[in-house]
């Protein structure tokens, strides 16, 4: 297949490409020009045809008597009209085998063009599954083939079928085509896509202001071969869909497209054989994970969080070197017995989807690299799989929010016999149905930083050993059945404590003073719904940290402290149905304070408070939340809480 140069209107050079560009062939080949106005068809490298005048001139000047001469000559022009009209109706039929150009097919409108666009097609029907959308003209395949036809200042020669040059037109083509697709013309930033340079070139660098670290935002290419290896657009307002011709970039080793607006399914992308990376979280995309996975045998990060994703896990994904999965924050479904056991795995993420089916311990056994495990937020039943105690390297053990029952007496059984576990730093069981006592073998996780055990039915005493666990920083044991009784003394050995949240857990006398006196890195203590008794400590009032305070439904006595004014940070003060005197003006000027509750209401009010936002009456219901820290930390921003949320997080109901 003859392949064609084509130059500017009236020129009879071929466009050259950039000075700086790679051209594949120099070799000057063939030119086909066409005359705009009347369509006047010249073949390439050679003369004029004579007009129809010029011919009449010529015989008339030889004069009437030499008749073979002008037969001659008749003869000759009669057979360059029949060569033209031969060429003008080959033209047509390579058009026509094009299936049409989509409103520039005519000789007269389009001219070279229009062959070029009919020869593009052709050779694209071998590479893009859905050929009808090479002649939808509002289709972005369309209008990435007009864009090589017409506007590509590279013009690069279309390849033959067989060819084996076709790397880079086809490159071109899938970027192209990726650009329309994902509504490039609204993208943050075009990042050079579609400009005259290198499709190699279609990036921009940006310099991150806090670590001066340079990053190529863009197309991605391998220096030697001019091969496009990724793509990193994050964050720049893509929209659309996903389209699939991207699977064109067969040498593709990253694509990493996440915090944008893309809709619709990931398409089946197979044969990218190097790709070992793909991020497109946080967009909108719809629909399954498809078996085209299994054909990605590089991949070790896969990560399709907060989409709207369904259905269940293809077994292909077990197949993989998986290191990272992160599929939460989806609607997937059923068993995920298709990612468990995958040796290479170190980061799993599956919070947030509708996964069920009971934790079996094979799952685990031979995950030794994992990390991060985050299964929370699901529908998962069964007892705690004690096989995660043996995965040494394991930091983050996320749980929360299943229908886990029984008791964690094999979990210390592990520990106890691994005497143990070194790098294990956030435990999150909350939310569960787990029963009898907490081990006091808890306690050899040395290295734990963050211990949520609420919303549960445990029951016993909070074991002492937890004492010795002082890198505490977040001890939430609210919502459990423990034995009645004060604040367990150990507390206040746990000094780097920020969190403490001992909510409901039936505690008695008075709020110790190591409270005040030990834990300054408090931000939040949330004391509310027990039976503590006495004065509200003035040594309170020194936690200059404290942003959260709640005392509320005890049967505290005596005046409020006007120490607590020292709270300069404070933004929830909640001091209801307690027996409570004094005022709380003092308490007005503060310009943190956002929410501030008290028993300031009725005809016989115990507190004065011109500032609160409810004025309770001791026995009955004065509002509706029963305030609970729950924003939980995520991993996205490493296991760090980044707000904190107030309301009826266990449902719990007012006054039980």
């Amino acid at each position: 297949m003859m392949d064609y140069s084509l130059g500017e209107p009236g020129s009879s050079e071929p466009t050259a490409p950039p000075s700086d560009a790679s051209w594949p062939d120099s070799s000057v080949m063939s030119t086909l020009e066409i005359e705009n106005g009347a369509g006047s068809i010249y073949s390439s490298e050679h003369d004029q045809l004579p007009s129809v005048e010029e011919v009449r001139m010529n015989v008339m000047s030889t004069g009437k008597g030499n008749d073979s001469g002008g037969r001659c000559r008749l003869i000759v022009f009669i057979t360059l009209v029949v060569l033209a009209v031969i060429f003008i109706i080959v033209t047509i039929a390579l058009l026509a085998t094009g299936k049409g150009t989509g409103g520039s097919s005519s000789l007269a409108t389009g001219g070279a063009e229009s062959i070029r666009l009919g020869l593009i097609r052709n050779f694209l029907n071998s590479y893009v599954q859905d050929g009808d959308v090479l002649t939808d003209t509002s289709s972005p395949q369309y209008r990435a083939m007009k864009f090589l036809a017409d506007n590509d200042a590279w013009k690069l020669p279309v390849p033959a079928e067989d060819s084996t040059s076709s790397t880079k037109f086809l490159q071109r083509f899938a970027l192209s085509t990726f650009y329309y697709s994902t509504l490039g013309e609204t993208w943050k930033d075009d990042m050079n896509f579609l400009t005259d340079n290198d499709e190699c070139a279609w990036f921009k660098i940006f310099v991150d202001p806090s670590t001066r670290v340079a990053y190529k935002i863009g197309t991605s290419c391998t220096e030697d071969t001019a091969i496009v290896n990724g793509i990193l657009l994050p964050n720049n307002a893509l929209n659309g869909t996903l389209p699939r011709e991207l699977e064109l970039l067969s040498n593709i080793e990253f694509i990493s497209m996440e915090y944008n607006g893309m809709s619709g399914p990931v398409p089946p992308m197979f044969g990218m054989k190097e790709l070992s990376f793909v991020a497109l979280d946080h967009n909108d995309f719809t629909g399954t994970l498809g078996s085209y996975v299994g054909s990605w045998p590089k991949l070790t990060t896969l990560a399709l969080s907060n989409n709207r994703m369904t259905g269940t896990l293809p077994e292909q994904l077990s197949t993989l070197p998986l290191e990272a999965l992160a599929l939460d924050d989806n609607g997937f479904r059923g068993s995920i017995s298709a990612v468990a056991g995958i040796k290479t795995m170190r980061n799993l993420y599956l919070e947030d989807n509708s996964f069920l089916g009971t934790l079996v311990e094979s799952y685990f056994g031979n995950m030794t690299n994992l990390r991060f495990l985050d299964l929370s937020r699901n529908n998962f039943v069964g007892t705690f799989p004690s096989q995660l105690m043996k995965l040494n390297e394991l930091v983050v053990l996320d749980l929360h929010g299943n229908k886990l029952t029984g008791g964690l007496g094999l979990m210390g059984t592990e520990l106890s016999a691994r005497a143990t576990n070194s790098k294990l730093s956030f435990l999150a069981l909350h939310n569960n149905e787990f029963s009898s006592n907490i081990p006091a073998s808890i306690s050899l996780l040395k290295n734990l930083r963050h211990l949520d055990v609420s919303g549960n039915k445990f029951q016993g005493i909070l074991p002492s050993s937890i004492g010795s666990l002082t890198g505490l920083t977040y001890l939430f044991a609210g919502q459990n059945s423990f034995d009645s009784g004060p604040i367990p003394s150990f507390i206040g050995q746990l000094t780097r404590l920020e969190e403490l949240s001992l909510k409901r857990t039936f505690r008695t006398n008075k709020i110790p003073d190591f409270v005040g006196n030990n834990l300054t890195e408090l931000l939040l203590l949330d004391l509310d719904d027990n039976q503590l008794t006495g004065e509200i400590p003035i040594n309170l009032g020194g936690l200059s940290k404290l942003y959260f305070l709640l005392l509320n439904r005890n049967r505290l006595t005596g005046s409020i402290p006007v120490a607590l004014n020292g709270l300069e940070n404070i933004q929830m003060l909640l001091l209801d149905n307690n027996t409570l005197m004094g005022s709380l003006d003092f308490m007005c000027g503060s310009t943190s304070l956002d929410i501030m509750y008290a028993d300031c209401g009725g005809s016989s009010k115990e507190v004065n408070c011109s500032c609160c936002q409810e004025c309770c009456v001791d026995s009955t219901v004065c509002y509706d939340n029963d305030f609970a820290a729950n924003q939980d930390p995520i991993w996205e921003n490493g296991y760090i809480r980044t707000a904190f949320i107030f309301d009826n997080a266990f449902g719990w109901t007012y006054g039980t």
